[in-house]
């Protein structure tokens, strides 16, 4: 345990040749019981220290990046959501008429397919960029960008090892950026330290709420255009 704190774990590597040990701090959301289970464990897998053999634990670590708290990118792009769009168009439509119900499925004929297929790209745009942000907020690192060039969305930093990076922008994500002083040149970047190419802007905030008004414009289109499917089934 992390001294008193009962849902943290450090763990101290061996060090060679005098240098500082290594400490790596966990964490743990989950309850104190899996946080005592999860040192027990650690603790029993290491081995017994040798200081003749001078190994140093550094060397052991492996980071590997977490792919399942990414956003994923549905296979198939545009070409396959608009089928399956069709597709459930088409079948509530058939349903309506076989059900008799012929008020319903003229209102879904008619009034349904603009603001559904609206509301749809409009809430699915949002909530993508929206899972990106909210990725990087949690583990990645805020670092300030120069713009490289006069004109253009191409900016540079420096990485939390020192090694200078390119990230390049899109117009929305540049222009909705938080900026450093009073010109364009430079502004707040957050990249994952997994995988630096995974970065985004810092948004202003009159930039972030109008994500949310999108985000809230969105659900309306989409509830409205599935009005006549609501009704049709509770009525």
């Amino acid at each position: 345990m992390a001294g008193g704190d009962r849902r943290s774990v450090e763990i101290t590597l061996h060090s060679a040749g005098g240098s500082p040990s290594t400490v790596y701090r966990l964490n743990v959301r989950g309850s104190q019981a899996s946080v005592s289970t999860f040192a027990d464990v650690v603790n029993r897998a290491l081995p017994a220290k040798d200081a003749a053999t001078g190994r140093d634990g550094e060397a052991l670590v492996q980071v590997v990046a977490d792919l399942r708290s990414r956003p994923r990118r549905v296979r198939g792009g545009l070409p396959l959501k608009a089928a399956v769009f069709a597709a459930f168009y088409v079948a509530v439509l058939t349903l309506m008429i076989v059900a008799g119900g012929t008020g319903w499925a003229l209102l879904w004929g008619v009034g349904s397919p603009a603001p559904t297929l609206g509301g749809a790209i409009l809430f699915g745009f949002v909530n993508s960029e929206v899972s990106k942000r909210r990725v990087l907020r949690r583990r990645g690192i805020t670092v300030v960008a120069t713009r490289v060039g006069e004109l253009g969305t191409v900016f540079e930093f420096t990485d939390a090892e020192g090694g200078e990076r390119e990230v390049r922008l899109d117009r929305s994500d540049y222009r909705d950026a938080e900026r450093i002083g009073t010109g364009p040149d430079r502004i707040e970047i957050t990249y994952d330290p997994l995988d630096p190419e995974h970065s985004a802007s810092v948004l202003t905030g009159p930039a972030r709420l109008a994500v949310v008004m999108a985000s809230l414009i969105g659900a309306v289109l989409l509830l409205g255009g599935l009005f006549p499917l609501i009704g049709f089934l509770l009525l």
